[in-house]
Protein backbone atom coordinates (compact mmCIF):
# COMPACT_ATOMS: atom_id res chain seq x y z
CA UNK A 1 0.00 0.00 0.00
CA UNK A 2 2.89 2.48 0.86
CA UNK A 3 4.53 1.75 -2.43
CA UNK A 4 1.27 2.25 -5.01
CA UNK A 5 0.70 5.66 -2.03
CA UNK A 6 4.17 7.08 -2.76
CA UNK A 7 3.53 6.44 -6.63
CA UNK A 8 0.19 8.43 -6.71
CA UNK A 9 -1.30 5.49 -7.67
CA UNK A 10 -5.22 4.14 -7.28
CA UNK A 11 -5.82 0.61 -6.53
CA UNK A 12 -7.72 1.03 -10.17
CA UNK A 13 -4.58 2.47 -11.85
CA UNK A 14 -2.56 0.04 -10.49
CA UNK A 15 -4.57 -2.85 -11.62
CA UNK A 16 -4.68 -1.16 -15.33
CA UNK A 17 -0.97 -1.13 -15.23
CA UNK A 18 -0.61 -5.32 -14.46
CA UNK A 19 -4.34 -5.82 -15.94
CA UNK A 20 -5.30 -7.01 -12.51
CA UNK A 21 -8.93 -6.17 -11.05
CA UNK A 22 -9.37 -3.57 -7.96
CA UNK A 23 -10.34 -6.18 -5.66
CA UNK A 24 -7.27 -8.26 -5.86
CA UNK A 25 -4.71 -5.21 -5.13
CA UNK A 26 -6.97 -4.58 -2.36
CA UNK A 27 -6.23 -8.68 -1.24
CA UNK A 28 -2.67 -8.51 -1.99
CA UNK A 29 -2.55 -5.66 0.00
CA UNK A 30 -4.40 -6.60 2.90
CA UNK A 31 -2.56 -9.99 3.10
CA UNK A 32 -5.77 -11.74 2.14
CA UNK A 33 -4.11 -13.54 -0.58
CA UNK A 34 -0.34 -13.27 -2.39
CA UNK A 35 0.33 -12.62 -5.62
CA UNK A 36 1.45 -15.55 -8.25
CA UNK A 37 5.50 -15.40 -8.62
CA UNK A 38 4.69 -14.03 -12.79
CA UNK A 39 2.02 -11.19 -10.89
CA UNK A 40 4.78 -10.40 -8.15
CA UNK A 41 7.29 -9.50 -10.35
CA UNK A 42 4.68 -7.38 -12.21
CA UNK A 43 3.47 -5.62 -9.33
CA UNK A 44 7.14 -4.88 -9.05
CA UNK A 45 8.14 -3.74 -12.34
CA UNK A 46 5.17 -1.30 -11.64
CA UNK A 47 5.80 -0.05 -8.74
CA UNK A 48 9.38 0.04 -9.51
CA UNK A 49 11.09 -2.02 -6.90
CA UNK A 50 12.56 -5.70 -7.04
CA UNK A 51 10.18 -8.12 -5.89
CA UNK A 52 11.84 -8.88 -2.77
CA UNK A 53 10.10 -5.25 -1.50
CA UNK A 54 6.83 -6.91 -2.14
CA UNK A 55 7.29 -10.01 0.65
CA UNK A 56 8.07 -10.76 4.20
CA UNK A 57 11.41 -12.19 3.71
CA UNK A 58 14.53 -10.14 2.79
CA UNK A 59 17.67 -11.54 0.65
CA UNK A 60 19.75 -11.85 3.69
CA UNK A 61 16.73 -14.51 4.49
CA UNK A 62 15.75 -16.36 0.97
CA UNK A 63 15.19 -20.00 0.52
CA UNK A 64 14.85 -21.00 -2.42
CA UNK A 65 11.35 -20.70 -2.96
CA UNK A 66 11.77 -17.11 -2.63
CA UNK A 67 14.32 -16.59 -5.27
CA UNK A 68 11.97 -18.83 -7.23
CA UNK A 69 8.91 -16.24 -6.33
CA UNK A 70 11.27 -13.02 -7.00
CA UNK A 71 12.15 -14.60 -10.33
CA UNK A 72 8.55 -14.97 -11.41
CA UNK A 73 9.08 -18.72 -12.26
CA UNK A 74 6.76 -21.11 -10.93
CA UNK A 75 8.24 -24.50 -10.05
CA UNK A 76 7.60 -26.09 -13.36
CA UNK A 77 9.33 -23.11 -14.94
CA UNK A 78 12.25 -23.12 -13.02
CA UNK A 79 12.53 -26.69 -13.40
CA UNK A 80 12.12 -26.57 -17.20
CA UNK A 81 14.61 -24.06 -17.06
CA UNK A 82 17.66 -25.67 -15.22
CA UNK A 83 17.13 -29.16 -17.08
CA UNK A 84 15.17 -31.01 -13.81
CA UNK A 85 11.70 -32.75 -13.68
CA UNK A 86 9.29 -30.59 -11.41
CA UNK A 87 9.76 -33.54 -8.83
CA UNK A 88 13.54 -32.81 -8.46
CA UNK A 89 12.82 -29.42 -8.24
CA UNK A 90 10.42 -29.70 -6.01
CA UNK A 91 12.51 -31.76 -3.50
CA UNK A 92 15.04 -29.28 -3.81
CA UNK A 93 13.21 -26.70 -2.73
CA UNK A 94 11.24 -28.41 0.00
CA UNK A 95 15.36 -29.47 1.42
CA UNK A 96 14.61 -33.41 1.15
CA UNK A 97 17.47 -33.77 -1.82
CA UNK A 98 20.82 -32.98 -1.57
CA UNK A 99 22.00 -29.61 -4.13
CA UNK A 100 25.17 -30.48 -6.28
CA UNK A 101 27.05 -27.78 -7.50
CA UNK A 102 26.21 -29.22 -11.45
CA UNK A 103 22.39 -28.42 -10.14
CA UNK A 104 23.43 -25.54 -8.29
CA UNK A 105 24.79 -23.79 -10.84
CA UNK A 106 22.19 -24.55 -13.09
CA UNK A 107 19.18 -22.88 -11.00
CA UNK A 108 21.79 -19.73 -10.68
CA UNK A 109 21.92 -19.34 -14.51
CA UNK A 110 17.84 -20.05 -14.73
CA UNK A 111 16.86 -17.40 -11.81
CA UNK A 112 19.37 -15.03 -12.89
CA UNK A 113 21.54 -15.58 -9.45
CA UNK A 114 24.67 -16.18 -8.70
CA UNK A 115 25.94 -19.75 -7.51
CA UNK A 116 26.80 -19.11 -3.85
CA UNK A 117 23.60 -17.18 -3.27
CA UNK A 118 21.34 -20.06 -4.81
CA UNK A 119 23.25 -22.56 -2.41
CA UNK A 120 23.03 -20.05 1.04
CA UNK A 121 19.41 -20.26 -0.16
CA UNK A 122 19.63 -23.85 -0.18
CA UNK A 123 21.23 -24.27 2.92
CA UNK A 124 18.42 -21.96 4.78
CA UNK A 125 15.77 -23.86 3.53
CA UNK A 126 17.25 -27.20 4.84
CA UNK A 127 18.21 -25.70 8.45
CA UNK A 128 14.29 -24.92 8.84
CA UNK A 129 12.76 -28.10 7.51
CA UNK A 130 15.52 -29.92 10.22
CA UNK A 131 14.31 -27.52 12.67
CA UNK A 132 10.81 -28.01 11.88
CA UNK A 133 11.24 -31.62 12.33
CA UNK A 134 12.91 -31.69 15.32
CA UNK A 135 10.96 -32.23 18.51
CA UNK A 136 10.71 -29.49 20.93
CA UNK A 137 13.08 -29.19 23.61
CA UNK A 138 11.84 -31.25 26.86
CA UNK A 139 11.14 -28.85 30.06
CA UNK A 140 11.39 -30.24 33.36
Amino acid sequence: MRLRRARGLSHDALGERINRPRPNIIKWEQGETTPSPEKLVVLARALGVDPWRLTKTRPANAELADLRDWAGMTRRDLAEASGLTREAYSLLERGRAPLNEEVAAALAGALGREVEEVQRSYRRTVRRVRAEASPPPASG
